[in-house]
C-alpha cells in the first residue's frame, strides 16, 4: 500500500472539516440545552437540532456516495463489512435526531423531568455520535494509515 492517493487526501480534509463542524454543532446545541429554561428557547433547541439534522443528512449523504470511507473500502477490501457497518448507522443516527426535534417541537412547556431527559437523549446521541466518527477514523488508519482530525 502506498498510502492515500491525492483525491483520498482531499476526501480526508473534507472529512476532517465536516467532523470539526459537527463538534462545534454538537457542543452548541448541548449548550443551548443546558441554558433552556422556557417554551422560546425550546423553539431555538428545535430550531438548532433542525439544522444539525440538515447537516448530518447532507454529510452522511457525502459520506455513501463518494468519500474516505468508500474509498477505504475501494483501497483496502479488507475494512469492507466494517465499512458496510458505520454506513448503516446513518439511518438509525438520523433516526434520532429527527426524534428528539420531533419532541421539542410537539411540547409547548417544560418540565423539569421532560427537560433532563431531552438532556440525556442528546447527550447518549453525542456519544453515538462521537464513537461514529472515531469508527471512521478507525477504518481509514486501517485502510490508508492515514487518520483524519
Amino acid at each position: 500500500m502506498n498510502g492515500p492517493t491525492p483525491e483520498t487526501q482531499t476526501y480526508l480534509a473534507h472529512l476532517s472539516r465536516d467532523h470539526q463542524h459537527l463538534r462545534q454543532e454538537l457542543l452548541r446545541v448541548a449548550s443551548t440545552l443546558e441554558r433552556l429554561q422556557d417554551s422560546e428557547q425550546l423553539a431555538l433547541a428545535a430550531d438548532q437540532l433542525a439544522g444539525l439534522l440538515d447537516f448530518l443528512r447532507r454529510h452522511f449523504a457525502d459520506e455513501e456516495e463518494a468519500g474516505a470511507l468508500v474509498e477505504s473500502r475501494d483501497y483496502c477490501p479488507a475494512v469492507s463489512a466494517e465499512v458496510g457497518r458505520i454506513l448503516a448507522e446513518h439511518a438509525e443516527l438520523l433516526r434520532l435526531l429527527d426524534r428528539t426535534v420531533a419532541q421539542l417541537r410537539s411540547h409547548a412547556t417544560l418540565s423539569a423531568e421532560y427537560l433532563e431527559k431531552i438532556r440525556r437523549d442528546f447527550a447518549q446521541f453525542c456519544q453515538r455520535m462521537e464513537d461514529h466518527e472515531l469508527a471512521e477514523k478507525a477504518v481509514v488508519a486501517r485502510a490508508f494509515g492515514a487518520v483524519p482530525d
